[in-house]
């Protein structure tokens, strides 16, 4: 363990599966952007890959809470994202949005950040739905959840898929265009491989990585 991992290990406590009851957490898919490796990760990939655009449902005793709304109608319907956003490659089934999905009008939604892929489905809620972000949300806000299985991370885009954990970079032409803080976000996977490193039981959900949709990268 090198001295960085120690530090985080001495002022964090990992939540223990089953030490936490009545919080279940899963992820909901909310839709799929198609887009080419190349333009996710700068690994060599060249295949096409769709990234499915997911939301962490946290049900709790007290009420259900959403992480992100994900893509909702307005995109199925493609009035939002604006051009030049609105050429993207969307694909929101039937079934699929937050509140196709949600029991009920979500009560609470925490916003990891605010690009439309987090957002669309925010349109198509109750306006009395409490919506939670940070002042500085460019930087990619993160929410961590004891539940009764463990530990959960949902890491925003400071990774969009599982490649960025184990080293891979986001191409520089795109950071530029997508991140806030290029910069920051260039190192922020840092502290999610340290939080994996000292939480062997952690399940971190990156937005776009197909395996929480159920398909293999």
């Amino acid at each position: 363990m090198n001295s960085s991992t120690l530090a985080l290990s001495i002022g964090l406590n990992c939540p223990q599966a089953g030490l936490v009851t009545g919080v279940k957490v899963n992820v909901l898919n909310t839709g799929w952007i198609t887009s080419d490796w190349r333009q996710v990760v700068d690994s060599g990939k060249t295949d096409p890959v769709k990234l499915p655009v997911l939301v962490g449902h946290i049900s709790h005793p007290d009420g259900s809470v959403y992480g992100d709304a994900g893509l909702g109608n307005s995109s199925r319907e493609r009035t939002f994202p604006r051009f030049p956003l609105s050429m993207a490659q969307l694909d929101v089934p039937e079934g699929f949005t937050l509140l196709e999905q949600a029991p009920r009008h979500p009560r609470t939604v925490l916003m990891a950040h605010l690009h439309y892929d987090h957002t669309s489905g925010l349109i198509d809620l109750d306006p009395r739905t409490e919506v939670w972000t940070t002042n500085t949300e460019w930087r990619s806000a993160s929410v961590l959840v004891a539940a009764e299985d463990g530990p959960w991370l949902f890491i925003g885009d400071i990774a969009w898929v599982d490649e960025h954990l184990t080293g891979a970079e986001r191409p520089q032409h795109v950071s530029w265009v997508v991140d806030g803080r290029p910069k920051q976000l260039k190192t922020a996977p840092k502290w999610a491989r340290l939080y994996r490193e000292v939480c062997p039981g952690l399940k971190i959900v990156a937005s776009h990585a197909p395996r929480w949709a159920g398909e293999q990268p």
